[in-house]
C-alpha cells in the first residue's frame, strides 16, 4: 500500500472531511500537494489519485516528484 510505504496514511475519505468544512467556514483557497514517483505507484494509481482530488474542487494543485530521503526516517 503507497500509503504505509510512504508514511503518508491520509486518505480521499480524511482529506474531504476536512476540505468541506472548511468551505463551509469560508474558507475559500484550498491547496492540494500531489506526489508523483511513489514506490509502487503506478499510471493508473496515479490518475486515480488525481482524479479524487480533482473530484474536490482545489483551488490550486502543487505536484511534486518523489525524492527518498533515508537520513529523515
Amino acid at each position: 500500500m503507497l500509503k504505509k510505504q510512504t508514511n503518508r496514511i491520509q486518505g480521499e475519505e480524511l482529506t474531504a472531511s476536512v476540505a468541506n468544512p472548511l468551505r463551509r467556514h469560508e474558507v475559500n483557497r484550498i491547496n492540494f500537494d500531489l506526489i508523483n514517483g511513489l514506490p509502487n505507484q503506478t499510471t493508473q494509481s496515479c490518475a486515480n489519485a488525481a482524479g479524487a482530488a480533482a473530484a474536490m474542487h482545489p483551488s490550486r494543485f502543487a505536484v511534486f516528484g518523489y525524492a527518498h530521503v533515508p537520513a529523515l526516517e
